[in-house]
């Protein structure tokens, strides 16, 4: 039963973050609903659901934009591998967790700024102005999921 729901919460993500994030987004800040979904798969159920979900949700969300087709699975498979890394040195229930979010949102926002071949003097800006602002965005979102796990268990 939870792999369906994994395979039914990584669809509504893709065709969330391809069809409706730049809809719903503020300004041109959009919240990272995959990094979200990859990051409490990783460490609220089983690291092998994180690593599936990074590479098939990369490989589809890679189909669909400019950059070379696996460069978004090796981006959401060395977030999920840190994650992996990170997790038995910390306490995942506590809100201090949700500052690995913020990075892996932050490291995946500045791994496609750099991929897109932007120069050197606009990626500054851009980390400030997009990845930033999605970063944080994402991560008080995944502050509310955490308290909601909280409450359930």
């Amino acid at each position: 039963m939870r792999i369906f729901t994994a395979i039914i919460l990584s669809v509504i993500a893709l065709l969330w973050t391809i069809s409706f994030a730049d809809i719903f987004s503020i300004g041109n800040i959009s919240l990272n609903v995959l990094v979200l979904l990859i990051y409490f798969f990783t460490f609220y159920w089983n690291h092998w659901y994180g690593l599936l979900a990074g590479f098939f949700l990369g490989l589809c969300y890679g189909a669909f934009f400019y950059l070379p087709l696996g460069s978004y699975s090796l981006i959401f498979l060395s977030i999920v591998l840190g994650l992996i890394l990170i997790e038995r040195r910390i306490y995942k229930y506590k809100y201090i967790s949700l500052l690995l979010l913020f990075i892996a949102t932050f490291f995946f926002g500045f791994v496609e700024v750099l991929l897109k071949g932007i120069s050197g003097k606009w990626i500054i800006i851009d980390l400030f102005t997009d990845v930033l602002p999605e970063s944080i965005l994402t991560a008080l979102l995944g502050m509310g999921i955490l308290y909601l796990v909280n409450r359930h268990r």
